[in-house]
């Protein structure tokens, strides 16, 4: 799918897209069926590709930048199986009541360090203070940091080093201090 600004000459303005409607649009592909899609705003270009998408070209289509989504135009999430929901509620408990949750703000893969090879960031029981880098979110060959939302202590680290994440899907817990 491709999605190009069209109305910016009618309107008299530039459109353009924000960070908001950015996730929005990740949300919106992560959740269906589609493999592909490609956004052209004015001088901002993005293509979103799933993992494991053949590579094969895109439908076009000619539209504005899309308005959110309701949430009944995505289609219903399959339910997991008994073993699998086990396994993602203990990924999304929080470990105790005052437990705070970083939670990833996109979808993308978690990395527990700079680099391959290097010290993680942060380990369970490490004292942290609120804009700490503790994680590194790749997303489309972006390396976006993550940073401690308090001071405290790493409580637990619910997913493994370079594994697959969701949006809001919490990725550290802390104990606030």
């Amino acid at each position: 799918m491709i999605i190009r600004s069209e109305k910016r000459a009618e309107r008299g303005r530039a459109v353009s897209l924000t960070y908001e409607d950015v996730q929005e649009i990740l949300k919106i592909i992560d959740q269906s069926s589609t493999k592909e899609i490609h956004i052209e705003v004015d001088d901002f270009k993005l293509i979103v590709r799933k993992h494991g998408a053949d590579g094969a070209p895109a439908v076009t289509t000619t539209a504005t930048p899309p308005a959110p989504a309701p949430a009944s135009s995505a289609p219903a999430p399959a339910e997991p199986e008994p073993a699998q929901a086990a396994q993602d509620t203990s990924k999304t408990e929080a470990p105790s009541a005052t437990a705070q949750s970083l939670n990833s703000p996109l979808a993308g893969t978690f990395y527990r360090a700079p680099s391959p090879g290097a010290d993680p960031f942060v380990e369970e029981g490490a004292k942290v203070s609120t804009g700490d880098t503790v994680c590194i979110l790749d997303v489309m060959k972006v390396m976006n940091t993550l940073k401690a939302p308090c001071d405290g202590v790493v409580l637990s680290i619910p997913v493994e080093n370079a594994e697959a994440v969701s949006a809001g899907q919490p990725v550290m817990w802390f104990e606030p201090k």
